[in-house]
């Protein structure tokens, strides 16, 4: 079945049978959530209402738990007084998209506090990337160009860093926690592997580009492509010690990851040449 977070009425009778809840919907996009916060707020956090009113009915009707994992951001931390940063860490959200993200958590544990219902976990995950993810962020964006045969590309600030975490390590700790679920109810986990300034994240890409393509790729900065100051959040690391002492831990580290994703994006499309 198929339905709209945003449309209530799509919803109706989804969670029919429906024992856990992975909720990953989202208007994704930082940029796009600046740009519109008033649809970021409608999907992001209205949407999440919507499908905590249609679990807290059907639970209401079939007297059975839904489980909810929602998957939020590390961005609600903002500029994190620490440097690196817990759970119960004060929340300090610098835009439309951190904010409906807290926003969303604060909705979950509402319910269940309210309603009984979803007991949950919520993932404060850091920046996803990996093999698949859509051209619109950063990695795959630079990858794109690079395989259209752009060998000069322009990009914003590189002088942050950001928190980042490998598609498989974060499918492995969706799976973990779910079946930990019963032993972790209504908990907060951070989930990443490491911080890396945008500027590394560059260098690296031009070494594989050189290495795989016999490329020399160059960068350039153009002030449009920058997010305002203002969004940008300081370093600082997410503390994933509570989950590792439940037994997780990330597996790759972001330079192997970097690179599986890079000969991913290659071999998609028939480029690479050297190894």
């Amino acid at each position: 079945a198929f339905g709209d977070i945003t449309d209530k009425n799509s919803l109706k009778g989804c969670m029919k049978g429906i024992d856990v809840v992975f909720h990953f919907a989202v208007m994704v996009s930082v940029s796009e959530c600046i740009k519109d916060p008033a649809k970021a707020l409608q999907t992001n956090t209205l949407g999440t209402l919507n499908l905590l009113e249609e679990i807290r009915q059907e639970t209401k009707r079939s007297k059975k738990e839904i489980f909810m994992i929602y998957l939020s951001s590390d961005k609600v931390y903002g500029n994190s007084r620490a440097a690196s940063a817990i759970e119960n860490a004060s929340p300090n959200p610098l835009d439309p998209y951190s904010i409906s993200k807290l926003s969303s958590e604060l909705l979950v544990n509402c319910y269940k506090l309210s309603y009984g219902n979803p007991s949950y976990i919520i993932i404060r995950s850091a920046n996803i990337y990996g093999h698949g993810q859509s051209a619109s962020f950063f990695i795959p964006s630079i990858m794109s160009q690079i395989l259209k045969g752009r060998n000069k590309i322009e990009v914003g600030n590189t002088g942050y860093f950001r928190n980042f975490i490998y598609i498989d390590d974060l499918v492995d700790a969706l799976a973990f926690l779910l079946e930990k679920r019963n032993k972790c109810r209504n908990e907060i986990f951070n989930v990443s592997e490491s911080p890396v300034k945008m500027a590394r994240i560059l260098k690296l890409i031009k070494i594989l580009a050189a290495t795989y393509l016999n490329r020399d790729i160059k960068f350039s900065r153009r002030k449009k492509l920058a997010r305002p100051r203002v969004f940008e959040s300081k370093k600082f690391s997410l503390d994933c010690s509570k989950i590792a002492k439940i037994g997780w831990k990330p597996k790759t580290k972001f330079d192997a990851g970097l690179r599986e994703t890079f000969l991913a994006f290659l071999d998609e499309n028939g480029q690479r040449k050297s190894s």
